[in-house]
């Protein structure tokens, strides 16, 4: 348990909205991506912490081994404990916005053949590089 100013030394760095359900804002020192940083008692990594994981850690318990902070809101400077997730590193890549993500959640091809294992060609790259059976027997 974090000792009384190192937990007030952490509230006076985040803008609290009126209905607590909102993100609470970071408003300390940031990555270049806009995740919170902050120096913190005790904790493992040489130099500032990530303000969202100590966030989870002061309301809930230690991350589990294996297990990563998500934020569900999508907001990296978010440090509600609500909006906090442990999630595996997998999990949160695949919640994200980038273009492997994004197809690698897609079922069916641009015209509508579903992914199954029957209808894509095993490939090397991973999910983004799926090819449907169905649409290159149509080319062919």
């Amino acid at each position: 348990m974090p000792a009384a100013q190192d937990v007030a030394r952490f509230f006076e760095k985040v803008d609290l909205p009126t209905d607590p359900d909102d993100c609470w804002l970071w408003n300390g020192a940031t990555t270049y991506t806009g995740y919170g940083l902050i120096r913190w008692p005790d904790y493992p990594a040489k130099g500032p912490g990530r303000a969202a994981r100590i966030a989870y850690e002061m309301f809930y318990d230690a991350i589990p081994r294996g297990l990563e902070i998500d934020h569900w809101c999508n907001q990296p400077g978010c440090v509600n404990p609500t909006h906090l997730r442990a999630i595996t590193h997998r999990a949160n890549t695949l919640r994200s916005r980038n273009p492997c993500a994004v197809n690698a959640r897609k079922t069916h091809c641009v015209r509508g053949h579903a992914f199954t294992p029957e209808n894509i060609y095993p490939n090397n790259g991973g999910a983004h590089t799926r090819k449907c059976k169905t649409c290159t027997l149509m080319r062919m």
